[in-house]
């Protein structure tokens, strides 16, 4: 695989995962040697623990709630009202 591939492999791999395998990473990379992985855990900022499982980050860190306002006045929904009773 393209090592020019790479930065956006780890960039989906940033926002859809909390945690991977260091395998399906690999995987992922296109099988690179283990330094190669661990040169872009280290870029990433990305840890692993003793089972193989890379920690990417908490999803709930960078969820951003949006207030949804909805503008429906009375008028336009009176008439469904009426014909539901």
């Amino acid at each position: 695989m393209d090592l020019l591939c790479s930065p956006f492999i780890c960039h989906v791999v940033g926002i859809t995962y909390q945690n991977i395998e260091h395998r399906l990473l690999a995987e992922m990379l296109g099988d690179p040697l283990d330094t190669q992985v661990k040169v872009w855990m280290n870029k990433y900022g990305w840890t692993e623990n003793e089972d193989g499982l890379i920690f990417i980050h908490s999803q709930e860190e960078s969820v951003k709630p949006k207030n949804i306002v909805e503008k429906i006045d009375f008028e336009s929904v009176s008439s469904i009202m009426a014909t539901s009773q």
